[in-house]
C-alpha cells in the first residue's frame, strides 16, 4: 500500500480533547484498549514463533550436510515471517475464531468454521473469483465464534501496525540507519504497563456537535472542552480526518484526530529590490524615495512629564496654599526667622542627609544646649523649603521658634 501523500495546499495537524469524567468509563473503550494490546503481543508472539521454527529448519539443513547459504534459503522458504501489518492481519483474519474461543464448545465450532471456510474459498477460486473476493464471501456464509467480534476490526489492525512498526524500528536501530537512542526488540504489553491507546482510520469518526465526538462501535462521547476548533473546520470543508486515537494517560481519557487542513493564502512575495539607510534626521530612507519619519520618543516623554508636573502642581496649590502668593505665583522669597538662619548658617548641615544621621552627630550635651540650639539640632536633614513653611505657620500662630513644631513633619 502507498503512503499517504499531503496534497497541496494542505497541511497535517492533530487536534486532543479531553473527554468528560462525569461520564462512567464504558466497558467498550476498556475492551477496545485490551484488544489492541492483545493483537501487538498477539504479532509478537507469532514473529518469534517463526523466527524460532525458521532456526530449527536452518539447523536440520546444516545436519544434512548443507552449506550455510543453503540452509538460510531453505529455511525461509519453508517458514516465512510475517513482518508486515498486512502479514499479520492476514493470519488473524485466518485463525481469529480459534484464538477468541472462550471455551471448549467455540473452540469446536471454530475449527469446524476453518475448514468449512477453506472450502469455499477454494470452490470460489476455480470459479474464477479473486482471493479476497472469496475470502469475502467464506466469511459472508460461514459463521463467525469468538470475542474478537465485540470490538472493531480497527483496534486489532492497530495493533499489527504498532507491532510491525516495532519490529522496523529495531532493525533500523541495528543497522545504524536510525538515530537517537537504541532499541531494543519489542517486549510484551502489559495491562498497567505503558500508555494505552487504540486507532481507527474507517469507520464512524467526526465531531457530532460542539461537546460530543463519535468514535466506531464505542459511539458518542462527551468532551470536556469544546470542539469547535475542529468541528468548524470539518463543516467548511477546510479539514479532513485521518485517524482517531483514544488513549488513557493517568487517569484521563483523550481522543485525537489527525487531519489535514487547508492553509491559508500566504502574502504575495513583493519584486524588485530596495535599499534603506539609517539616519539622524530620519529613522530611515529607503532607495524608492519612501521615508520613516523619527517616532520623537523625547517629546512625547516631555509631555506625560509636563502633565504629571500640572498634576502635582494642583495638588501642592490645595494642600501647602502658604506657599504661593495671592496672585497664584510661587513665593520666592519667604520671610526667615532665627531657626532658618541658624540652619543655613550652621555648617554640618551641608553634610546631613538625614534625621537619624543629624541625631547620632557628635556634639555637646543635649541637657546643655540652648533652646534655640535643640531646635537647630532638630532641623537637621530637613529640607529648607519645609523649614520655611514651618516658620511662617509659627509666625502665623505666634509660637517662638525653637519651642516646639507645629503639625506632623
Amino acid at each position: 500500500m502507498s503512503r499517504f501523500q499531503i496534497p497541496d495546499g494542505w497541511r497535517q495537524q492533530a487536534y486532543k480533547f479531553c473527554l468528560d469524567d462525569g461520564e462512567r468509563a464504558d466497558p467498550a473503550e476498556a475492551s477496545h484498549l485490551g484488544a489492541r494490546r492483545f493483537a501487538f503481543n498477539f504479532g509478537r508472539r507469532l514473529v518469534t514463533d517463526q523466527l524460532h521454527a525458521r532456526n530449527t529448519y536452518r539447523v536440520l539443513a546444516l545436519r544434512q550436510g548443507a552449506s550455510a547459504k543453503d540452509a538460510n534459503t531453505w529455511a525461509q522458504t519453508m517458514v516465512p515471517v510475517p513482518w508486515s501489518q498486512a502479514a499479520m492481519r492476514r493470519i488473524w483474519n485466518d485463525t481469529k475464531d480459534l484464538i477468541t474461543a472462550r471455551d471448549d464448545a467455540e473452540r469446536e465450532a471454530a475449527v469446524e468454521n476453518i475448514h468449512a471456510r477453506e472450502v469455499l474459498e477454494a470452490l470460489a477460486l476455480r470459479q474464477g473469483a479473486r482471493a479476497t473476493e472469496a475470502r469475502n464471501y467464506a466469511d459472508r456464509v460461514i459463521p463467525t465464534v469468538g470475542w474478537w467480534k465485540e470490538n472493531s476490526k480497527e483496534a486489532y489492525s492497530s495493533g499489527f501496525e504498532a507491532a510491525a512498526t516495532a519490529f522496523k524500528n529495531y532493525f533500523a536501530s541495528k543497522s545504524g540507519t536510525r538515530n537517537g537512542t537504541p532499541v531494543g526488540w519489542p517486549k510484551p504489553k502489559a495491562r498497567y504497563r505503558g500508555r494505552a491507546s487504540v486507532s481507527f482510520t474507517t469507520g464512524a469518526i467526526g465531531i457530532v456537535d460542539r461537546h460530543h465526538v463519535q468514535l466506531p462501535v464505542i459511539g458518542v462521547r462527551r468532551t470536556k472542552e469544546p470542539t469547535d476548533k475542529l468541528r468548524l473546520k470539518l463543516k467548511d470543508e477546510s479539514a479532513k480526518i485521518l485517524r482517531a486515537t483514544l488513549s488513557q494517560e493517568g487517569g484521563e481519557r483523550f481522543v485525537s484526530f489527525n487531519v489535514i487542513v487547508k492553509r491559508k493564502p500566504s502574502m504575495p512575495a513583493t519584486c524588485g529590490v530596495s535599499g534603506t539607510d539609517v539616519g539622524i534626521a530620519h529613522l530611515a530612507t529607503s532607495s524608492d524615495g519612501h521615508v520613516v519619519e523619527n517616532p520623537r520618543a523625547e517629546k512625547q516623554l516631555r509631555q506625560t512629564i509636563s502633565r504629571y508636573q500640572r498634576r502635582m502642581d494642583r495638588q501642592h496649590r490645595t494642600n501647602s496654599p502658604a506657599c504661593f502668593n495671592a496672585d497664584g505665583t510661587r513665593r520666592r522669597s519667604l520671610p526667615l526667622e532665627s531657626t532658618l538662619e541658624a540652619v543655613e548658617a550652621d555648617p554640618g548641615q551641608a553634610q546631613a542627609c538625614s534625621r537619624e544621621g543629624c541625631e547620632h552627630a557628635e556634639g555637646p550635651d543635649p541637657q546643655g544646649v540652648a533652646p534655640s540650639s535643640q531646635h537647630l539640632q532638630r532641623e537637621r536633614g530637613r529640607r529648607p523649603e519645609r523649614v520655611r513653611h514651618d516658620a511662617e505657620r509659627s509666625k502665623q500662630a505666634g509660637v517662638q521658634p525653637g519651642s516646639g513644631r507645629l503639625g506632623p513633619r
